[in-house]
């Protein structure tokens, strides 16, 4: 449906003012929801795995980048837990139950120089572990790519110079064989510090519930460094 999809727009304090077009929503700048889904496990190791997108939608600022391993627009009606069922079927062909889906929380966001100018972010963790194999890519995704989260979260840091990180890939132009990549921090360089501020915190989150089994949401509201 693209710009003519329907969709809620708020007050800043959450409260519906009414619906319109995606594209009037962006014109005017008005508050609505967006989705993203996480998909993070403990590997054999021990060690927190994550799984993400690379993004291909023609006119995407964020083109090539690496970003959640589905994330959205909610539409008009539709509530953001059952939004996030269908962005991940959508783009990763990953079918799930709501409730298997674990909320993150939902962090404002203010980028006045994108599309998406005052969003709030509902957050859903995807626990896996899955076969990167077993996704499939459509008009939006051009590649899959696992790694070690925390070297991810360097990544995405006020680290001035992180090391590369060592993942998994399987790209669209090859499908069936998956591949050893370095991802260097160019995978995030496109984001505004904003945005790259929610993923270190993203993050953070998911670390401690999968190895604590707690949920920091506390996080959204701590200062984070400058980059």
């Amino acid at each position: 449906m693209g710009d003519h999809e329907e969709l809620a727009f708020f007050d800043e304090a959450g409260h519906q003012l009414g619906t319109k077009s995606r594209q009037l929503v962006h014109a005017d700048g008005e508050w609505h929801w967006l989705v993203f889904v996480w998909c993070a496990w403990l590997g054999d190791d021990g060690i927190p795995q994550l799984m993400m997108q690379q993004r291909a939608r023609p006119g995407d600022p964020f083109i090539d980048s690496l970003d959640a391993l589905a994330g959205g627009h909610v539409q008009a009606g539709e509530g953001h837990r059952l939004a996030a069922v269908r962005e991940l079927e959508e783009e990763a062909g990953l079918r799930c139950a709501p409730e298997v889906l674990i909320y993150l929380g939902g962090p404002p966001l203010v980028n006045l120089h994108g599309s998406c100018q005052r969003v709030v972010q509902h957050m859903y963790l995807y626990d896996g572990p899955v076969d990167i194999m077993q996704l499939d890519f459509n008009e939006e995704v051009c590649g899959f790519v696992s790694a070690p989260l925390d070297g991810l979260a360097r990544l995405v840091g006020p680290e001035p110079e992180p090391p590369a990180v060592h993942g998994n890939a399987r790209f669209g132009k090859d499908p069936k064989r998956s591949v050893e990549i370095t991802i260097a921090p160019t995978a995030f360089a496109s984001y505004p510090a904003p945005i790259l501020e929610v993923f270190h915190k993203s993050f953070a989150i998911i670390r401690t519930y999968l190895l604590e089994q707690r949920l920091d949401i506390a996080m959204w509201s701590r200062p984070w460094p400058e980059r």
